[in-house]
């Protein structure tokens, strides 16, 4: 097989070579003879089974072989899977780890310890360029870390909610961003919690002209529905769909669309104020939100998300962050922590969702405020199956399923030839506790192998004290 047909590069664009700090480890070479790992147990995650005694054959960067039979002649690189579980590589679908260039060469490498090698990058604050040359460096192997798609074109309505956001207030605004993010080259244009209802009007219609998919927070002054007819793709957080569980959505959306009028109204484009106070005004609201959860309402919710084949991200975590240190508004000051009633409540919803067959993505929310780079997934996936859903479908919302949002799912999200050699060898079954992804042996990452050595040593340099340049807010 010609292993160019799996080796397209995750990031199309410009090369842009970028050196790695000064002291910081860099990733294990490009190998040069095929790599084979013997007698392991794969987990197929597309059937939710595990098959034994099976012998995998990595040539490059991508599988060429699985099954029993080794490749005949020539010198081969031996890796003894007896015993241990091999399972794709895992994928954050929303973390902000690039916000700053010290803060992501901090935590990419962090990642790959939890065996997590693609991320969906959200954060908004540097240009496109920038985190372009980051993702680069990451592929050509200058600097250790996943796979980078760059999905923060954030598009807000106001200033105070998302570092960085491009404003807009109208239709025409709203598109033309829509337009020139995508020209940029965003894996997606992400809608923002502040956007009035033309201007996300707008930015649906900017992002189907240029067939760039719409995701992100569904606005406040937008219903659910007008947000699936406006198509967008990917739900993020579950707010608003907890709020589509309740009879008195319209209401409760049309006072918050009133409230971002009057800011508008008072000159509050970038002011912190306005935000603060429908912040406050949304917490008000949150017990008759929850008082009239509708579980009728939600299944029908459910049904018109499975036909129109809407991902969700439901971000279970920032309902337990606790208390946010303060500081600028961000991501997760703005959702804030969640009340046990609340969180009952979307644990409530995700299983929902989860049993009639809404695709699911499992996100840390990892930033400068909750570095768990890698390990807050790894929680998300346990917060998963307490929720309801057994872990093979725990494991699905971290593998085949952002591979489909992503379009890659020919090419990435489970064991098998043609896909790209990111593998993750375990020392037990994950499909029997979850909690089982946390004993990582090896990492592959397109072919380059992170041994329990290699491993040992990027932990050691993330044990070592963060310098003061790496925490900036998002």
């Amino acid at each position: 097989m010609d292993p160019r047909l799996c080796a397209q590069r995750l990031l199309v664009g410009s090369w842009l070579a970028v050196a790695p700090l000064a002291g910081q480890a860099q990733a294990p070479a490009a190998p040069t003879v095929p790599v084979v790992i013997r007698n392991v147990n794969v987990v197929d995650v597309r059937a939710g089974q595990v098959i034994s005694g099976q012998l995998v054959v990595i040539r490059g960067e991508c599988i060429d072989a699985v099954g029993r039979r080794a490749p005949a002649g020539g010198a081969v690189r031996v890796i003894d899977g007896r015993g241990k579980y091999l399972i794709p590589g895992l994928c954050d679908a929303h973390s902000h780890a690039l916000a700053s260039a010290q803060q992501a060469s901090l935590a990419l490498p962090q990642y790959l310890l939890s065996g997590v090698t693609s991320v969906r990058d959200v954060s908004s604050t540097r240009p496109y360029a920038e985190l372009a040359a980051t993702a680069q460096a990451v592929e050509t192997g200058a600097q250790p870390g996943p796979h980078l798609v760059l999905s923060g074109a954030n598009v807000d309505g106001m200033a105070g909610a998302v570092a960085g956001a491009r404003l807009a207030q109208t239709a025409a605004q709203a598109r033309e961003q829509a337009v020139q993010l995508a020209a940029e080259g965003w894996a997606s244009i992400s809608a923002q919690a502040l956007l009035p209802a033309p201007a996300y009007a707008g930015l649906a219609a900017g992002a189907a002209e240029r067939r760039v998919p719409l995701t992100g927070h569904v606005p406040e002054a937008v219903t659910l529905a007008e947000a699936l007819q406006a198509g967008q793709r990917c739900l993020e957080h579950l707010d608003k769909l907890l709020l589509a569980c309740s009879p008195r959505e319209a209401e409760l959306v049309a006072e918050r669309a009133a409230l971002l009028q009057a800011g508008r109204a008072g000159g509050g484009l970038g002011e912190r104020r306005p935000v603060e106070r429908l912040q406050q005004r949304r917490a008000q609201q949150q017990a008759a939100v929850d008082a009239a959860f509708s579980p009728g309402r939600c299944a029908l919710l459910a049904e018109e998300l499975v036909r129109r084949g809407s991902f969700v991200v439901p971000l279970l975590g920032a309902d337990a962050a606790g208390a946010v240190p303060a500081g600028p508004l961000s991501c997760a000051r703005w959702h804030g922590a969640a009340d046990s009633t609340t969180r009952a409540l979307h644990r409530e919803l995700v299983a929902m969702l989860h049993h009639e067959g809404v695709r699911l993505l499992a996100g840390s929310e990892a930033s400068s405020d909750a570095p768990a780079y890698g390990r807050g997934l790894l929680e998300e996936l346990e917060r998963l199956v307490a929720a309801g859903l057994p872990p093979a479908d725990a494991l699905l919302a971290a593998t085949l399923t952002p591979a489909a949002l992503l379009g890659r799912q020919t090419q990435q999200g489970e064991v098998a030839p043609n896909q790209q050699a990111d593998l993750v060898l375990l020392d037990a079954n994950p499909l029997d506790d979850i909690r089982n992804l946390r004993r990582v042996r090896t990492v592959i990452v397109r072919g380059r192998v992170y041994d329990r050595a290699a491993l040992d040593a990027l932990a050691a340099e993330a044990a070592q004290p963060v310098p003061q340049a790496a925490v900036k807010g998002r």
